[in-house]
């Protein structure tokens, strides 16, 4: 009797189980639902370049010589004109003083002929004579620089010596000239005391002129940077013996900074010269800058389907250096003012489509069409329109009888920056 009864029982129990689940089966599953809305749209195209300074260059050497001082080390910042390194110049600062001495004497000279000019003539002869002597070896020394002077073009043309050895040795020339040129007035004064006031004068112009092309020569000891810079490379050192045209050291311009990304050529058409991008240097992820697109490599690279962007750096250069890695986001899509969803919204990705409730509460499916599937928020080309309400496919499939116990919309949050 007594097992009868907990047999009884126990069909009871499954049979109150059987009529609970089939009331659990019925009643609708209680889903949110999400209210389509309309936003602002955009694709960012992002890549890792590196920087580099637009304007690289060597800084060279006019002259050769040894080095006296290297002023600067790689890492320094250089200003424009600034005195990067000096050559030995004790021989071209003691020439540079027997000229000035040379230009002394011949105005004391022309001073004293104004005043004193007496033109003996029992040594005119003579004086002839010396004069004559003094012409003849000008002209001997003049022959010989020609003939330097065709040797170091052959050299120069051969691009063994530097364009200022050449010159150095037409400067001479025209010194020799110039000396012939006062030795013959000095002749004709002798024979003709008239003259002698000219002679003693054009001596004084000789003299100023070869004192101003020592001056001249002699600015070529100190190594100049010709532009605002930082060091890039050294190549020598003090006490180093250099020749003329020798490297000395690498500099970047610290006025232009870009870095250079490569993009898939798929968005070649989308970004263009001129476009604004935000950079990000790898050991500064807070902070974002401005940069500008100014440049497009001229081909395609066929191996990894990319084209080289050149971003000009527009702010906070110095947070830049030679070689640092940097993200580059470029807008290269963007629309005002559509109608958004958010992408884990999709049902069925391959077909592109949502899920709907229709007025029996049953899902059912929307085709839809799209501007890009790997977005956070998701622009909708046609398919759907603001104020309809999808619901998000997590359990869900067509078919399932759901209620939409409250709604949300969220795409103020939700847009892309």
């Amino acid at each position: 009797m007594k097992r009868k009864i907990i047999i009884g029982l126990i069909i009871v129990a499954i049979i109150i189980s059987g009529i609970l689940f089939f009331i659990v089966q019925q009643k609708p599953k209680q889903v949110v639902g999400y209210t389509i809305g309309k936003g602002n749209y955009e694709e960012v195209v992002s890549a890792i370049g590196y920087v580099e300074y637009e304007v690289e260059s060597s800084v060279q050497a006019e002259i050769s010589g040894k080095i006296h001082s290297l002023n600067v080390k790689e890492g320094d910042r250089i200003e424009s004109g600034q005195i990067i390194a000096q050559l030995d110049d004790s021989d071209a600062k003691k020439l540079y003083q027997d000229l000035e001495g040379s230009v002394t004497l011949a105005e004391s000279r022309y001073k004293d002929s104004l005043v004193n000019y007496n033109a003996s003539s029992i040594n005119v002869q003579e004086q002839r004579q010396t004069k004559e002597v003094e012409i003849e070896g000008y002209k001997l020394t003049l022959m010989q620089l020609e003939s330097d002077l065709r040797k170091k073009q052959e050299l120069y043309n051969e691009g063994i010596i530097a364009l200022s050895e050449l010159e150095d040795i037409k400067d001479e020339q025209e010194r020799i000239q110039n000396s012939i040129e006062v030795a013959q007035a000095s002749l004709k004064a002798i024979n003709n005391p008239t003259f002698t006031s000219q002679e003693l004068k054009a001596s004084i112009d000789v003299a100023k002129m070869n004192l101003e092309q020592q001056k001249t020569e002699l600015d070529k000891y100190n190594i100049y940077s010709p532009y605002d810079a930082i060091v890039l490379e050294t190549y020598v050192n003090s006490g180093d013996y250099i020749q003329s045209a020798q490297e000395l050291i690498k500099i970047g311009s610290v006025d232009k900074k870009v870095v250079w990304v490569d993009i898939d050529e798929k968005y070649i058409g989308k970004v263009q010269l001129g476009q604004r991008a935000v950079l990000t240097a790898e050991p500064y992820p807070d902070n974002q800058y401005e940069g500008e697109i100014t440049e497009f490599s001229p081909s395609i690279n066929r191996d990894t389907g990319t084209i080289g962007v050149k971003v000009e750096i527009d702010e906070g250069k110095d947070a830049f250096i030679r070689n640092m890695s940097v993200k580059v986001d470029v807008t290269a899509v963007q629309y005002d003012d559509v109608v958004l969803v958010p992408g884990e919204y999709i049902f069925d990705k391959e077909d592109t489509a949502v899920l709907m409730v229709d007025n029996e509460g049953v899902v059912f499916l929307r085709s839809i069409i799209i501007q890009n599937q790997n977005k956070e928020m998701i622009y909708v080309l046609d398919g759907l329109e603001a104020g309809e309400v999808i619901i998000e496919p997590q359990d869900l499939v067509p078919g399932d009888v759901v209620e939409i116990e409250e709604t949300i919309t969220d795409i103020e949050k939700r847009v892309d920056d």
